[in-house]
């Protein structure tokens, strides 16, 4: 079980795959944001893992659904993004951060980690974790942690990439930042470096906020279908109201009031109708929007600008700095983004046995993947009943770890089931099991 900010984190399969949320001293009700809990519930909000609530004696669990998912880091596979995927990934997480306030979620509740970002098949599918927790004191800034994330995904292969990331990372000032400003300077930034294809390839994005304002009464202009509880309850107050009027037309037996109790019977048919189809009033928390006048947080002077001097970066502290008169980048800060599970290369090898002969396979790279998926993984096994990205031997400073990527006939250490991407150190002599291929591990 792994702890993040006094949280834990771990990884069960029952029925699917799921990420369990929990605390050591015990999670309650009474610790969880109610609202933010039935905004995630009763929504698909898009960008988010699905929530549950697991409580058991009062104590509660949060459950995140994993299927059809799987971590970012395994669909890196240790490689550095390009430049144009870079742009994307990002612009994709501070877009998931700027749509939270149509769901009344807070920015400062999404946890950013790396190791907890999570996609579907591509980049363009990401999907972060909300956290519906009252006290969150542990938590780095929302700033803090999207500056470490992108110092850990960028890798700039020259002086001009170097640039536009210590210009990335100077818009993430944690005393003047807010996510809209952040938003609309990322996207300016993109065009400047040529990446108009990132917009492109990203069909929810809001260009301006009278697109977004528009995007939001879009969506509430359609009516949301009523769930099986509610036309239970409409159907049951139709039939009760009926009842009532018939009952009248028997007490006081008339041409008159046969009419009227035919009137009223309509026209309490004809509620059930607009209720289903056309109208109903909405509950959610109406939020007044001006055309003409952009929708985002107030802003100081400082953060009005992408066109930085070099006197700026003099100004942030413990940020990026320019040292040197040809705008040459220096990163001061991405000692401070590693951890003890950070990847560092070591050497190993796997022994498999194919019937007479012994085939032994270097792990040269610090993510390590066996699969189907030739494009994807550093070791192509078409074995029958393996996946196309099967399982991963990732190698970091506390060790070698193992991780099944939500495999379809699973992963075995030792003869034991392993639980989807959950890390199982690996030590010398253990053997892998995958489909029919066993591999015997050595640490060199």
């Amino acid at each position: 079980m792994n702890s993040i900010y006094n949280l834990q984190f771990d990884y069960i399969q029952s029925n699917g795959n799921y990420l369990i949320l929990s605390q050591k001293e015990g999670l309650k009700r009474s610790d969880l944001t109610e609202l933010q809990v039935k905004m995630l519930q009763n929504n698909q909000i898009p960008g988010l893992l699905l929530m549950e609530i697991e409580e058991v004696d009062l104590i509660c669990r949060l459950r995140y659904n994993l299927i059809a998912k799987k971590p970012l880091t395994s669909l890196l596979n240790g490689r550095p993004l390009k430049k144009n995927e870079f742009f994307q990934l990002i612009l994709n997480v501070v877009n998931i951060l700027n749509d939270s306030k149509l769901y009344m979620l807070s920015e400062q509740s999404y946890l950013l980690n790396f190791d907890y970002i999570f996609c579907g098949r591509e980049l363009n599918d990401i999907y972060l974790i909300y956290l519906p927790l009252k006290d969150l004191e542990h938590k780095p800034s929302i700033a803090s942690e999207l500056k470490n994330l992108i110092l850990k995904l960028s890798v700039p292969s020259n002086s001009s990439e170097e640039k536009a990331i210590a210009e990335l990372l100077a818009l993430v000032n944690e005393q003047y930042f807010s996510i809209p400003t952040f938003r609309q300077q990322l996207i300016t930034l993109i065009k400047e470096q040529n990446q108009d294809s990132v917009l492109a390839r990203i069909p929810d994005i809001k260009l301006s906020n009278q697109q977004g304002n528009k995007r939001l009464t879009a969506s509430k202009g359609r009516l949301k279908p009523l769930t099986s509880r509610q036309k239970t309850y409409l159907f049951a107050a139709s039939i009760l109201l009926s009842a009532v009027i018939w009952r009248y037309y028997q007490d006081y037996p008339s041409e008159a009031t046969l009419y009227i109790s035919l009137g009223l019977t309509l026209l309490v048919a004809d509620i059930d109708l607009v209720l289903l189809k056309v109208w109903r009033p909405n509950k959610a928390a109406k939020e007044k929007i001006h055309p003409d006048k952009p929708h985002i947080s107030p802003v100081t002077p400082l953060e009005s600008s992408v066109g930085l001097n070099k006197n700026h970066y003099q100004l942030l502290p413990g940020n990026t700095m320019i040292l040197s008169s040809n705008d040459e980048t220096v990163y001061l800060d991405r000692e401070l983004a590693a951890t003890s599970e950070q990847p560092i290369m070591a050497k190993a090898i796997l022994i498999v046995k194919r019937g007479e002969a012994t085939e032994k396979i270097t792990i040269d790279r610090t993510s390590f993947i066996i699969g189907r998926n030739s494009l994807q993984v550093a070791y192509v096994e078409n074995t029958r009943g393996m996946s196309r990205e099967h399982f991963e031997i990732k190698s970091l400073i506390s060790g070698f770890m193992l991780r099944d990527l939500g495999s379809k006939n699973g992963t075995r250490l030792n003869a034991q089931a392993i639980t989807p991407h959950k890390l199982y150190p690996l030590k010398d002599g253990d053997i892998i099991r995958a489909a029919k291929v066993e591999y015997l591990f050595m640490a060199e």
